[in-house]
């Protein structure tokens, strides 16, 4: 039962944040799944705005990975973009104690908005 109420504690303290700077801009929001990442950018495309986001929940690197990435596509659909290319990812330790190593996810990316190829010069 101890372990039970403790695992619950630990999925319940899930953590992550974002913040976001606009330098484009910003469309009227779009859902989380329509957001596309990018491993390279497009041909064409329009910067909205530079978007970061971190987690530590505790748990695991790729769990804190998911976490953040999912705050970016949150905080990119709000403002409009339908697209990321990330600029910066990595890990670093938690000063807190935690039960074992909790490395901090950051993620830097741009938030894009992609014109449809229709829509394309």
């Amino acid at each position: 039962m101890r372990f039970f109420v403790l695992a619950i504690a630990v999925l319940l303290s899930a953590c992550a944040s974002s913040s976001a700077i606009v330098t484009g801009t910003a469309r009227p929001p779009l859902t989380p799944d329509q957001v596309r990442l990018y491993d390279a950018p497009p041909p064409v495309f329009e910067v909205i705005g530079i978007i970061q986001s971190q987690a530590n929940d505790g748990v695991l690197d790729q769990w804190n990975t998911n976490l953040a990435m999912a705050e970016l596509k949150e905080r990119a659909a709000r403002l409009g973009a339908n697209g990321l290319i990330i600029d910066e990812a990595g890990g670093q330790s938690s000063g807190s104690v935690q039960l074992g190593p909790s490395p901090t996810i950051a993620i830097k990316a741009r938030a894009i908005f992609v014109p449809a190829p229709s829509e394309q010069k």
